[in-house]
C-alpha cells in the first residue's frame, strides 16, 4: 500500500467497542490484529481515522486512547498491544493524514 500510495482509514473507537466480543468470533490472534495501526505506521501506510457517527461515537477522544492503549469498553482487557501507537501518530491519522486523505493538505491538517 505505501509502496503505491494507498492509505487506509480505520476506526478505532469500532475497536473501542467490539474488542471483548472478537475473540468468540475470529479468535485471540487474529482479534488482537485487526486494526493494525503500529504495523500500518511501520510500513509508511498513510493511516487515517475515523468514526462512523452515528454507528459509533464521534469523540475522536476515546479514538486517540484506544490508538494509544488498545483497551476494551466493556472489560478494559487489552487487544493486540503489539498494535498500539504512540499520541502523535494517533494524532496525525485524524488531523495531517486525514488532510491528505481529502487530498486538502494544503489548507488543513
Amino acid at each position: 500500500m505505501a509502496e503505491n500510495g494507498i492509505g487506509v482509514n480505520m476506526n478505532p473507537t469500532i475497536k473501542w467497542t467490539i474488542a471483548d466480543l472478537e475473540v468468540g468470533v475470529v479468535g485471540t490472534e487474529r482479534a488482537a490484529y485487526e486494526w493494525p495501526y503500529r504495523s500500518a505506521v511501520e510500513s509508511g501506510v498513510h493511516l487515517m481515522s475515523s468514526s462512523d457517527a452515528p454507528v459509533t461515537s464521534p469523540d475522536w477522544r476515546q479514538g486517540i486512547s484506544t490508538m494509544i492503549l488498545r483497551e476494551s469498553k466493556a472489560s478494559g482487557a487489552v487487544s493486540g498491544p503489539d498494535q498500539t501507537i504512540g499520541l502523535a501518530d494517533a494524532v496525525r491519522t485524524y488531523t495531517i493524514n486525514a488532510a491528505w486523505q481529502d487530498f486538502a493538505e494544503d489548507w488543513k491538517g
